[in-house]
């Protein structure tokens, strides 16, 4: 398992399409180059080069391994949190983010089939079950306090479609 392993899958599955562009487009616009790290470290650079720095810290999902990323330039700050649960880490190194952004969840009664650790209820959740999802992860944006704060998801999607 992990990225490396996922992308030399990747490669087997896509052999046939990749030999038939190799003579007729350059190759290098099409090598994949892994670099793994440890995904438990917390707020640690992952990549630096040409005025980027990109830190990671854990995400909780499904399994572990899943990371969130900040991306710093020019004296700029973004936050990606994609496909997780709201956690500590989140909030802790989105504070003074330029934009963030997270995706939308399922409400708390939902996640507990999902019998989540203590990083998850470390997140204050409105119990309104009328409120969007999107409402409920920005209890998330307010406390990291971002400049810009984007929910995005089908659950937000979904949540909006019936409660207006």
């Amino acid at each position: 398992m992990g990225t490396k392993a996922f992308v030399e899958g990747m490669k087997k599955g896509y052999a046939w399409d990749i030999a038939g562009r190799s003579s007729a487009l350059p190759d290098k616009g099409g090598q994949i180059v892994v670099h793994e790290f440890d995904y438990k470290a917390v707020n640690e650079v992952v990549y630096q080069g040409n005025g980027v720095t990109i830190r990671s810290w854990p995400a909780i999902h499904l399994l572990d391994g899943p990371v969130t990323f900040s991306l710093e330039w020019n004296g700029l700050k973004y936050v990606f949190g994609g496909d997780s649960y709201p956690n500590k880490w989140y909030i802790k190194h989105a504070v003074g983010a330029d934009i963030a952004s997270h995706e939308a969840f399922l409400p708390p009664k939902a996640l507990e089939i999902f019998r989540l650790g203590p990083e998850t209820s470390d997140v204050c959740f409105d119990e309104n079950p009328h409120r969007a999802a999107s409402v409920r992860q920005g209890d998330v944006g307010c406390q990291a306090a971002p400049g810009r704060w984007l929910p995005f998801g089908a659950i937000a999607r979904e949540q909006r479609r019936h409660h207006g």
